[in-house]
């Protein structure tokens, strides 16, 4: 488990048309400028979880940290045989060592990994290989979307639309198996 953060109207550079004696040439953007965060599970079978989105807002952290597993988790990681045990890893955030996460994880017989600090970078699978293509594929997305309407806005409706386009295309199943191959968590 792990999370990442998108700017909602953020494309990508690109090549564009323009006229030779300006310096520089500005590119249409999408409306929006806000951030989105995105908790993402992965198994290590290659299985993607459903992802939280976190918009922007005042009370966010109260919301959703510490984090809960009974709408997300627990369900999509079911065990075939009642009894057996999940393993679940994950960086040492402060809001994952509460007593009601640990309690949680405890009488649902899910394992904690916690990763040593300063090795995420390494160690963690979804930074390895599922990130960095699925926020390419979003920025794929949004040029699409912006190149065909000049007044789109990036609003939740328009963000979840590219982002699963994005989710598609980028979280599959040999980005995610490589991921783990590449840490060495899993084979």
């Amino acid at each position: 488990m792990d999370e990442t953060g998108i700017l909602k109207g953020k494309g990508s550079n690109g090549l564009v048309l323009g006229r030779a004696k300006t310096k520089s040439v500005r590119k249409k953007q999408p409306g929006s400028r806000a951030w989105v965060s995105i908790i993402k599970c992965i198994s290590a079978e290659g299985i993607p979880l459903y992802p939280l989105v976190i918009y922007k807002g005042k009370t966010v952290q109260q919301q959703w940290f510490p984090l809960d597993l009974s709408p997300v988790f627990l369900p999509q990681t079911a065990p075939s045989q009642s009894g057996q045990a999940r393993l679940l890893i994950l960086d040492k955030h402060g809001s994952h060592i509460t007593t009601e996460f640990m309690w949680q994880c405890y009488i649902n017989n899910v394992y904690l990994l916690f990763l040593p600090p300063h090795t995420l970078y390494v160690l963690q699978p979804l930074d390895q290989s599922v990130f960095s293509p699925v926020k390419s594929a979003y920025r794929k997305e949004l040029r699409y979307l912006s190149q065909w309407n000049d007044l789109t806005i990036i609003g939740k409706r328009n963000f979840i639309s590219c982002y699963q386009k994005a989710r598609l295309a980028g979280l599959t199943a040999q980005n995610i198996k490589s991921g783990w191959k590449y840490t060495g968590l899993w084979p």
